[in-house]
């Protein structure tokens, strides 16, 4: 029996685990190397105050140290001193080797979600995007992508390695004396419940600053693709407004999430007091008891000391975590959205079409129940040239909407050379079909690549040699734009009252179909 299908984001992570997982295990390598180091940095400590100062016999497991004990104590001493300066380094390299193996891992898992995400959002369909704002979208494949590359690349390993080293801690502090170890431990119940009480509320402010953001970035988009609209209407104040309106709900948020972080903090502070001073405090009356030595203490007073380090740092790591939870969700959202419109499994190429249109009885309307069309047909025979005239909202638009498949009518049939275009593969129908759109749209490339779009691969003869002689780059010659160089205002050309023509470029290969969607003035 299969098991449940798994999530594209899970599988777009895992095949890039998959393929570094050499990389992976190197750097597991490297983490286990900075715990060991970790563990071992006292240690050469109580080896030098016990049995080198103090000349206490040494136990079953450093028995191994007797030798050198043996060839005198200012070499003893020489010697387990330069091994703290070894720990050291090995430490730092270990630390060095896994946060550089985790941070290109982390970039490049990012890089492979964030491309995912974006060739999704071009794959889904214009009713989805006509319901979403831009704004939104942008924050999700930005905003999001960078937060999990911070918690990835920064803290996924570094987490593990604070909480095996706590762990490892308090394994070797219960072997040295388990009475002092659980009082060590007494306060832990308090530190848990403030991290999980600072997950959950921090977790939950992310979640309402994200969807914030998401808004406050599609009102700039809107704002500043209609500056020209606003600042005739005099409205800027209101835009204004509305940008505080929204912004202040993030600056609370962002003040009760660092409130709540530093709550967490402090408390994470005092708890590591607590435990230094119940060390000092019963490490000291055993040693004047004599059940425990100096260098116990030692080690007993290093890992208090460090191990509330690794749990500061677990402690802010929670707050990353939870950034990274609501990022994952937002991501995984978009990503489990199907496009409306797919082909058939058995849709065939369009290729060589006589260029018959068809609609027969078609009825659409965009998802509101204010029906577009209603019952529509009408024939187009091959080489037939039809003008569709209509005041705004009648329907012309939709039409070539239908036509290229970018929504699929409710109720009728379209169909091409007496063949429903469903049955015909998107990519190759679109391909058969050439437009020149209402608005003329620039990409921020050269205005010859801006000519060629719908054919990358057009030759110089078929782009002109002159492109300023073309009707594609007229609009843009009146404003001195270089064929060359990157269009300065991306999205948007200059149309003036010298500059009415529209983009055309090469389409690939042959177009049996040609539509103009023009708006139409009235003097």
């Amino acid at each position: 029996m299969r098991g449940p299908k798994r999530s594209r984001f899970k599988q777009v992570v895992i095949d890039h685990l998959l393929q570094v997982k050499a990389r992976l295990l190197l750097a597991v390598l490297c983490v286990f190397g900075f715990i060991l180091t970790g563990l071992l940095a006292p240690w050469p400590l109580k080896i030098i105050f016990d049995h080198v100062l103090l000349d206490n016999p040494l136990p079953p497991a450093l028995s191994f140290l007797g030798g050198m004990l043996q060839s005198g104590r200012v070499r003893s001493l020489v010697v387990i001193s330069l091994a703290i300066l070894v720990i050291a380094l090995l430490r730092g390299f270990f630390s060095y080797a896994q946060l550089s193996i985790m941070s290109r891992t982390g970039y490049q898992m990012v890089y492979s979600l964030r491309r995912e995400l974006f060739v999704h959002l071009q794959r889904l369909s214009l009713s989805f995007h006509n319901r979403a704002r831009c704004g939104e979208l942008l924050t999700k494949v930005t905003g999001d992508t960078n937060t999990l590359k911070d918690a990835f690349a920064d803290s996924a390993l570094a987490g593990t390695a604070d909480l095996l080293t706590v762990i490892g801690m308090f394994g070797i502090m219960f072997a040295l004396n388990w009475k002092l170890s659980f009082m060590v431990m007494a306060p832990f119940p308090v530190l848990l419940y403030a991290l999980s009480y600072r997950y959950r509320k921090v977790k939950a402010s992310a979640k309402r600053q994200r969807k914030t953001e998401g808004k406050i970035t599609s009102q700039i988009t809107e704002a500043l693709t209609a500056v020209a609209l606003v600042q005739a209407f005099g409205r800027e104040r209101y835009e204004e407004e509305r940008f505080d309106t929204e912004s202040a709900q993030t600056l609370e948020d962002s003040i009760h999430t660092a409130r709540t972080e530093a709550a967490a903090a402090r408390t994470v502070e005092i708890i590591s007091a607590t435990g230094i001073w119940i060390v000092i405090l019963f490490g000291s009356l055993q040693v004047l008891w004599g059940q425990m030595t100096p260098g116990d203490v030692l080690i007993f007073a290093s890992y208090a000391t460090s191990m509330y380090k690794p749990i500061r740092n677990l402690a802010k790591l929670s707050t990353r975590f939870s950034k990274a939870t609501v990022s994952v969700e937002r991501i995984a959202e978009i990503l489990e959205i199907e496009p409306e419109i797919q082909d058939a499994p058995d849709a065939v190429e369009a290729s060589n079409l006589k260029g018959e249109i068809i609609f027969d009885n078609v009825s659409f309307d965009y998802g509101d129940g204010k029906e577009v069309l209603k019952e529509v047909s009408f024939t187009i025979s091959p080489g037939q040239r039809m003008a569709l005239v209509g005041a705004s909202g009648a329907g012309k638009s939709t039409i070539v909407s239908l036509l290229l498949r970018l929504y699929d009518p409710q109720e009728g049939c379209i169909a091409i050379d007496e063949l429903n275009i469903k049955n015909y593969r998107r990519e190759s129908l679109r391909r058969e079909i050439a437009v020149v759109l209402q608005n003329s749209v620039l990409f921020g490339t050269t205005i010859r690549e801006n000519i060629a779009y719908g054919k990358p691969d057009a030759t110089q003869e078929e782009i002109g040699s002159d492109p300023f002689r073309r009707p594609a780059a007229a609009n843009l010659h009146c404003t001195g734009h270089h064929p060359k160089r990157p269009h300065p205002d991306p999205g948007r050309a200059d149309d003036g009252p010298r500059c009415r023509e529209r983009i055309e470029g090469p389409r690939s290969p042959e177009p049996t179909h040609g539509w103009g969607n023009l708006p139409c003035g009235h003097s």
